[in-house]
């Protein structure tokens, strides 16, 4: 036997394992002495900035979203930045005659990091909340984000996205399990240090600790990580929740977390400094652990699977590993071949959605290889 390929081969499905239910264990044994901390509900100036881009179907109910918060309304600011929309969205904004609701309209195409930069600049709230058009908060999130801003070492906060699934689809189902999954890991990475990156659909930044990025950035991911950077607190709050409609066809899932990962792997790697342990050791661990090995986890389960076929004879428990991975590919398949024309349980549907996401994860990481980071952005839209 090659001693090499053996030791690769448990080194890599060791990696696997650490990545998906190793490093979540190590966090929960980090928190189980951690005490929660109570924070105050003091309002502060608000300013809500929604970029848009041909958002004629949504946006109207956004903006009727946000004036129905449970939030004092002089605190208010709603600033709408439409990215040169072609449709009626820019009209439908104006034709609202709140005093507190604002348009700024771009006539040339910017992408939406760039747009937000733009808004910041313009915004008079203390308190900087970014939204996406289509995301619908709940009556008291203004209230659960805001809170936490009276502990002066907070400097950012994300709330929760919620799914909704009117279908019942597959992927809505699939995409709902995922998000609890990733919320558990980001309640605990928010006890022992900070969490890593927010939810672009509701994340609020303190003005003063605002950073502008780069057109081609991420906001979401990179600008908590920088804020993170300088010492101050990003909290998780999972009682400032927004609603999204769940997808419901496969490929509109997978190529948005195909443009995610290629997008948050170029913003890394702007700041490759963020993952020096010497000098931001929780921060960096956190990084390698929640997200570069998350993204490169195909390409491990690749390797795995090609040295497995090498050592399938030499012992029972590499044969039976080989016939393990072999059938929860195989069920993988069957997802796929099945998944546009009948409803199977989930059962069946939960391999072939791991290996989607981990197959968009391949992808992204090619395309960041490859230098094709996204600036634009086409909202898809029911």
């Amino acid at each position: 036997m090659n001693v090499g390929i053996l030791l690769l081969f448990w080194v890599i499905l060791a990696i696997l394992f650490y990545i998906y239910l190793g490093y979540p264990c190590f966090l929960f044994v980090l928190t189980v002495f951690k005490k929660s901390v109570k924070v105050n509900n003091q309002v502060k100036s608000v300013t809500i900035i929604i970029p848009a881009r041909n958002e004629e179907k949504i946006i109207k109910s956004k903006l009727d979203n946000c004036l129905s918060l449970n939030y004092p309304e002089n605190l208010l600011e709603i600033l709408v930045v439409s990215d040169q929309s072609t449709d009626q969205t820019e009209n439908i904004v104006t034709s609202f005659k709140n005093t507190h609701i604002h348009l700024i309209s771009l006539t040339e195409r910017h992408g939406k990091t760039a747009a937000q930069n733009m808004a910041v600049e313009r915004a008079k709230g203390e308190i900087i909340v970014f939204s996406d058009a289509n995301a619908m908060y709940d009556n008291d999130a203004m209230i659960h984000l805001t809170k936490h801003f009276e502990n002066l070492n907070v400097g950012c906060v994300s709330g929760e996205l919620c799914y909704h699934n009117p279908d019942k689809s597959v992927v809505g189902e699939e995409e709902n399990f995922y998000w609890k999954y990733e919320k558990w890991i980001k309640r605990h990475e928010d006890q022992v240090g900070s969490i890593l990156g927010a939810n672009g659909s509701i994340y609020a930044v303190r003005k003063s600790e605002y950073i502008p990025l780069g057109h081609d950035i991420i906001s979401d991911f990179i600008e908590p990580l920088l804020i993170a950077s300088r010492g101050k607190k990003v909290v998780f709050e999972p009682l400032a929740k927004s609603y999204e409609i769940a997808s419901d066809k496969f490929i509109q899932e997978f190529q948005r977390k195909r443009r995610i990962i290629s997008r948050s792997l170029y913003g890394l790697m702007q700041y490759a400094w963020l993952l020096n342990p010497l000098k931001y050791t929780m921060l960096s661990f956190e990084l390698y652990s929640h997200k570069l090995l998350r993204w490169l986890s195909s390409f491990f389960m690749i390797i795995l699977f090609i040295l497995n076929m090498f050592l399938i004879g030499y012992s029972k428990v590499l044969f039976l590993l080989f016939i393990l991975q072999g059938l929860f590919y195989l069920i993988a398949l069957l997802g796929f071949l099945v998944k546009d024309k009948i409803k199977l349980s989930p059962i069946f549907f939960a391999p072939y959605y791991f290996c989607m996401i981990n197959y968009a994860s391949f992808l992204g990481v090619i395309d960041y290889l490859k230098g094709q980071p996204a600036v634009f952005w086409e909202p898809i839209r029911k």
